[in-house]
This record gives C-alpha cells, sequence and structure tokens, in this order.
C-alpha cells in the first residue's frame, strides 16, 4: 500500500473520530483528505472536502472574507492542476478584492493566502 493510501486510510479513522467532537476538527479533517486526494490526482473528491470544510466555516461565518478567500484558493489550485487556467485565474482574482491590506492587527493567515496567489500568478502567468 502506498503513503497516500495509507494517509488516507488514517484520515478516515480521524475523521470518524472527529464526528464525535464535530466542530471545526471535523472540517479541517475533511481539508487534510482533500489534499490527500489532491496529490493522488482523485480532483473530485478533492473538491467534495474542501466544499465541505467551506460549508462548516461558511455555516458559523456567512460571507466572511477570510473563509471565502480561502476556499478561492484551494479551489483555483485544484482548477490549475486540472489544467483549467482561466478558472484558477478567476478564483485568483476574486481573491484580491476580499483581502484587505495589512495592518499592524491582521493576522498572517489573510496574507499567506494573497501571498499564495501571487506565487500561482507568477508561476503560472496568469497576471492581469
Amino acid at each position: 500500500m502506498g503513503k497516500l493510501d495509507q494517509s488516507l486510510e488514517e484520515l478516515t479513522v480521524l475523521a470518524e473520530m472527529a464526528k464525535g467532537v464535530g466542530g471545526d476538527i471535523k472540517a479541517d479533517v475533511d481539508l487534510w483528505i482533500g489534499w490527500n486526494h489532491y496529490e493522488s490526482g482523485d480532483f473530485k473528491q478533492c473538491q467534495q472536502c474542501f466544499n465541505n470544510w467551506f460549508d462548516y466555516f461558511n455555516e458559523f461565518s456567512p460571507g466572511s472574507s477570510w473563509v471565502i478567500s480561502f476556499i478561492c484558493f484551494h479551489q483555483g489550485l485544484v482548477d490549475l492542476k486540472n489544467g483549467q487556467i482561466d478558472s484558477a485565474k478567476i478564483r485568483f482574482d476574486s481573491m484580491k478584492d476580499l483581502l484587505p491590506e495589512k495592518s499592524e492587527t491582521d493576522s498572517d493567515a489573510w496574507h499567506r493566502l494573497l501571498s499564495w496567489e501571487k506565487i500561482m500568478n507568477m508561476r503560472y502567468s496568469i497576471t492581469s
């Protein structure tokens, strides 16, 4: 059994355990499982896991710029892997309006997303 298979097996066990705990732990496990599917090339399952994460956090923070940016970034990466450059560009561009200018009180999470978006634009030459 390959490492991705073993990882998915272990994450599936963790997901079952997280169901009992609920909350953002389960959502985060879904995100990890999504990354496992991403690495194995199963993009349909990957998107479903990413969407599960989004649905959970969007339920508690409807319309949150951070949550929407986070899912746009992840879905944009899947689009790039699938060769859907135009779709990825749209997703990454939509992040720009959602992420505020950095202030001294902002967490780094916002700006890590924006930095990754810039890297993806440079890497895949999808700038405006």
